[in-house]
């Protein structure tokens, strides 16, 4: 007799057959295999929709939707097709380890109080190269932590759906535009306490085909990504206001240090840019 599914897996993809393929294969070879899996392609696209049918799986369901622009809606898309008590979400480039959903589901049943679960991640490239970086790592995150830090990958969440439907999902406003991640995890901090299984559970795609390395080719393109993701930033950070449980001056603190950071970066990234030139 097969069990019902208990974990809803979505997967938001976009003209990324190289990677979708392996996507989905680390995550329907998970110890803990009660878990539908839903693909929704942003955009329609035959070569995504030929990769998904050539897994021979009865877990995994394929739907395409108009384009987008970004991985909000079709996230949420998955989200209505949902049938689980918990909703996982996957980038369609990162990779899971196979004890990954064993251990969160494990988590979250002996901690009931806990509305989402995450992980660590390792990083890795086209090269076959990992490694980890200092702002991977930090204690279990808050909702103060992550005013000023977000140390949760998306592919790593587990989250009880109950929790996702009442925060209503990813953001679609243009105003939060590329930071969708970072006001959904800010939403869920504001109802529910996080938990973390500390061990690297998933491998988070760093390489020269990732999508935000568009803003990473050129010094100016690196300065003007900075700068929407910033701005992004502080959108979902404005969103906050109001909310009793975060004083406004220290949203305000928050803010200013993300500005900071922002500056920093694009000082760094102006001095690279004369550097190269003297080279020249």
């Amino acid at each position: 007799m097969v069990e019902t599914p208990l974990v809803s897996v979505v997967v938001a993809t976009h003209n990324r057959p190289q990677f979708l393929k392996k996507t989905i294969e680390s995550i329907l070879r998970q110890s803990f295999d009660r878990l539908e899996l839903i693909v929704v392609s942003n955009g329609f696209s035959s070569t995504n929709e030929q990769v998904v049918h050539c897994i021979n799986d009865s877990r995994v369901t394929y739907v395409a939707q108009p384009n987008s622009g970004g991985p909000a809606s079709p996230r949420n898309h998955g989200i209505r097709l949902s049938k689980c008590e918990y909703i996982a979400f996957c980038d369609d480039d990162d990779l899971w380890f196979p004890d990954k959903l064993e251990k969160q589901i494990k988590a979250l049943k002996a901690n009931q109080d806990c509305g989402i679960c995450y992980t660590r991640m390792v990083r890795y490239d086209d090269y076959g190269n990992e490694w980890t970086e200092a702002n991977d790592f930090g204690p279990v995150a808050t909702l103060k932590s992550l005013l000023f830090i977000n140390t949760v990958p998306v592919s790593s969440i587990v989250v009880k759906a109950d929790l996702v439907r009442k925060i209503g999902g990813y953001s679609e406003s243009k105003r939060v535009g590329l930071s969708e991640d970072y006001d959904f995890l800010l939403k869920c901090a504001t109802h529910s306490v996080f938990f973390l299984v500390d061990e690297c559970l998933i491998k988070y795609y760093s390489g020269s085909c990732r999508t935000t390395m568009a803003y990473e080719t050129s010094v100016i393109w690196a300065v003007v990504g900075t700068w929407r993701y910033t701005l992004g930033a502080l959108n979902c950070l404005r969103l906050l206001f109001g909310i009793k449980s975060i004083r406004n001056t220290v949203l305000l603190r928050a803010m200013l240090h993300h500005l900071k950071l922002c500056a920093k970066r694009i000082i760094c990234l102006t001095v690279l840019r004369h550097v190269r030139k003297l080279k020249r």
